[in-house]
């Protein structure tokens, strides 16, 4: 219940700050773990290279949600820090972003730290864009592996599709994940 309320909370907030809305299913051989993101924006200044960030993550069993701040300090960076809650006993959350773009090629980390040794999580992700509607890109992916990803951005629509086969080193697994974002 807890987190159906804080998935419905976030959704109203989403809509009001111009976000995004990412579902997707990792597929294992054990199970399912579908997971839906709402991630947000909202500038602060003129030129938009100031604003605050929103975060939450919901699936059956982990929910959390960050607020905090970016930076763009050049047209090919972008960094910010956030603090939130998480479901745990301690549930204290800091995150980190980092973004590098260049023409076609980008680079986007995601880092997060709970309370405890092993309460870390990271996206890491290194894009190559061939032309308006496909990239593709390397991505580790804590709790989902390392491997290819590739996205599809559905003409004329706010929509793109991805597919990322990948294979968790920590679990020795293969996973297969397909999602959809939508910009809102």
């Amino acid at each position: 219940m807890k987190k159906l309320l804080v998935f419905l909370v976030a959704l109203v907030f989403s809509v009001h700050l111009f976000g995004q809305i990412s579902v997707f299913t990792n597929f294992s051989k054990e199970n399912q773990t579908p997971t839906v993101i709402i991630a947000n924006t909202k500038a602060l200044n003129q030129d938009g290279s100031f604003g605050l960030n929103y975060y939450t993550l919901v699936n059956p069993s982990w929910a959390e949600v960050q607020i905090g701040f970016y930076k763009r300090s050049f047209d090919w960076m972008t960094w910010g820090l956030s603090l939130g809650l998480e479901q745990k006993e301690r549930p204290l959350r800091a995150g980190g972003m980092l973004c590098l773009f260049a023409e076609k090629n980008s680079l986007i980390a995601l880092l997060e730290k709970g309370g405890g040794l092993d309460n870390y999580w990271y996206n890491i992700t290194a894009w190559h864009r061939f032309n308006q509607d496909f990239k593709i890109g390397l991505r580790a992916w804590r709790f989902n592996g390392l491997g290819l990803i590739m996205q599809f951005d559905v003409v004329n629509t706010n929509f793109n599709l991805w597919f990322m086969p990948a294979y968790d080193f920590e679990v020795k697994q293969q996973n297969i994940i397909f999602g959809i974002n939508y910009a809102l």
